[in-house]
């Protein structure tokens, strides 16, 4: 369970990392598209250059090309790690979508077998063939003997040793005690 916690949280936090890795390419992919496109108008003309009045070289165009060039190829690269990142993101959702339900699940078998054994270890031995001390005692109604077909029926009952002068483990006590039953409807009619 605690390794399952433990898993649990270090995809929480990996995803948390990778939501803000990817703000982060997202922010820089922005601001390259800016840069870009800023040189690429400067190039056309349809925008004034930043540049002094005194002209520009060749040689500063050509620069200029190139880092346009670079910012675009980082632009790709960038895209791309998004778009992956996007997906191990997804990946991530996923599988803590999938543990925290196994851990769900877990917690709730785990409570199951943890009311078992309370059950069990709160449950008494009444030694057979003599009357039930809980069955409840209306008027016209026969008493049950311990042991007999009516007392396996009864919804506390859990085992039964198979000696002629053994014993039953009753999970009466218990039962009532967690409210679970009612006395009346302690024997079923199947």
């Amino acid at each position: 369970m605690q390794e399952n916690k433990g898993l649990y949280n270090a995809l929480i936090r990996r995803l948390g990392e990778m939501v803000k890795e990817s703000v982060e390419l997202e922010q820089r992919v922005h601001q390259l598209t800016g840069d870009y496109n800023r040189v690429v108008k400067q190039l056309q003309g349809k925008e004034k250059p930043d540049f002094s009045p005194t002209g520009h070289t060749l040689g500063e165009l050509t620069d200029a090309l190139e880092r346009c060039k670079s910012l675009e190829r980082d632009n790709k690269i960038l895209a791309s790690e998004k778009r992956d990142s996007e997906k191990l993101y997804n990946e991530l959702q996923k599988r803590c979508v999938a543990a925290e339900g196994n851990y769900n699940d877990l917690r709730l078998l785990a409570n199951e077998y943890e009311e078992r054994i309370a059950r069990f270890e709160q449950a008494e031995f009444v030694r057979m063939n003599k009357d039930c001390v809980y069955y409840p005692i209306a008027p016209g109604e026969s008493l049950i003997l311990v042991g007999s077909y009516n007392c396996m029926k009864c919804s506390h009952f859990m085992k039964q040793s198979m000696t002629e002068d053994g014993y039953v483990l009753c999970a009466c006590r218990y039962d009532n005690n967690k409210g679970e039953n009612e006395p009346e409807n302690k024997v079923s009619d199947e």
